[in-house]
């Protein structure tokens, strides 16, 4: 079973294929050496990418070609630079980041209740 972050690695690699290989690609970008397991893992992602609008198909007869999107071209320059280039390893760390950032604040939340609840609590016991 594929854990989460080898389904990132996957799509992130993907996403990367469709540009290295489209009229997009950098004069830097590496072309990708892909064996024959990798070519299923990333046809699949392709699927995946389309879905998610990060990639679009043409069906030439028999064959699907898969390009990659303005919105994929986006996904890939809007990444920090520790993440340059992968997406949704980025996407899976911001949900993680607002996660962690959501308990914190209710946990501050709570603490300043407390805090004022002593704090009133101490006043009417000196009165």
């Amino acid at each position: 079973m594929n854990k989460p972050d080898s389904i990132t690695t996957i799509l992130d690699t993907s996403i990367n294929v469709l540009k290295s290989y489209g009229p997009f690609a950098d004069k830097i970008s590496n072309k990708h050496k892909i064996t024959n397991i990798d070519k299923k893992l990333i046809a699949r992602g392709w699927i995946q990418l389309e879905k998610d609008g990060f990639a679009y198909s043409k069906v030439n007869g028999n064959s699907t070609r898969y390009f990659i999107s303005f919105d994929g071209l986006l996904a890939l320059e809007n990444c920090p630079m520790i993440y340059a280039g992968r997406p949704y390893k980025w996407k899976a760390i911001k949900v993680r980041l607002n996660t962690i950032w959501r308990v914190i604040s209710i946990v501050a939340i709570i603490f300043n209740a407390l805090v004022i609840l002593l704090f009133t609590y101490w006043t009417y016991i000196d009165s």
